[in-house]
């Protein structure tokens, strides 16, 4: 990477993906980067090239509805449009969820999520809450009965998109009147899925921390547990070396809900002589 790279707040998905794959040594791709941010693991936002228009409001409870994905519900504050640009998170908890998961899912299968949001685009910035918003393209409106048929032919969606029962409690306003309606996807604004910098080193952080907890113990840890458990053992008046008494212990992690086998706390105890015998010396 280059060396102005640390001078940027943001990076494209593709340059987070080759970034975190130099720095942990290991092949990382945008598919597994849109996972992550699916799973809770890496906040993705976007980078609004151009000027968007949006509705300012706060997420509330969970709601579940078939066929649509848990998410809290969106309540609207203000339900005049303004318009907003610059950097802003995704909340998940909108259309961005089932958009991200369709790209990681894409990625690795022909797999396609079916499950809809009911609170179209949901972006947060600086504790302000929005629900993406576009222009309202009456073209469709304007056509004869002729080139409406057609332009369904070419578009089903159109249908559904301008039907008047679903369109018209739909359209909200700017402060000039100019009409728009929820944006049902980000590719609806001109934007860039992007990955703060931060957000990048905490995923190394936690990586790092999870391949620490993944390595074997070492022969000096496995000595000062068992010298532990022979310790806990003559406390409790325990006699380790006594014949049978792994049937006991048996009993006892029945009881803490954490069941090991007689045969595995046999292990254990013979190791035990020899794990005194090493910090004695």
């Amino acid at each position: 990477m280059s060396k102005l790279f640390k001078l940027r707040n943001w990076v494209t998905i593709e340059e987070a993906a080759q970034y975190l794959s130099e720095k942990i040594n290991e092949v990382i791709t945008v598919t597994d980067l849109y996972r992550l941010a699916y799973e809770g693991h890496l906040q993705l936002s976007v980078y609004l090239v151009n000027r968007a228009f949006a509705l300012k409001g706060t997420l509330g409870e969970l709601f579940c509805y078939e066929a649509y994905l848990t998410q809290q519900a969106f309540e609207v504050h203000d339900s005049t449009v303004f318009s907003i640009d610059g950097v802003w998170d995704l909340t998940m908890q909108g259309s961005e969820a089932v958009e991200i998961k369709n790209k990681f899912l894409m990625g690795d299968s022909a797999l396609k999520v079916t499950t809809r949001s009911k609170n179209g685009v949901l972006l947060h910035q600086d504790g302000v809450t929005c629900q993406l918003y576009k222009f309202y393209d009456s073209t469709f409106d304007n056509l004869d009965l002729e080139d409406k048929a057609r332009a369904i032919a070419n578009d089903p969606t159109m249908t559904w998109k301008h039907l008047p029962s679903i369109v018209i409690p739909r359209i909200r306003f700017d402060e000039f009147g100019i009409k728009y309606v929820p944006c049902d996807q980000l590719s609806d604004v001109d934007c860039m899925l992007i990955v703060r910098r931060r957000e990048l080193e905490s995923l190394i952080e936690l990586l790092e921390v999870t391949q620490q907890d993944d390595k074997p113990i070492s022969t000096n840890e496995k000595n000062s547990l068992l010298v532990l458990i022979a310790a806990l053992c003559n406390e409790a008046n325990v006699d380790w070396n006594q014949r049978g008494i792994s049937t006991s212990l048996t009993v006892m992690t029945d009881h803490i809900g954490a069941s090991l086998t007689d045969d595995t706390i046999r292990k254990i105890l013979k190791q035990i002589p020899s794990a005194i015998e090493s910090r004695s010396k």
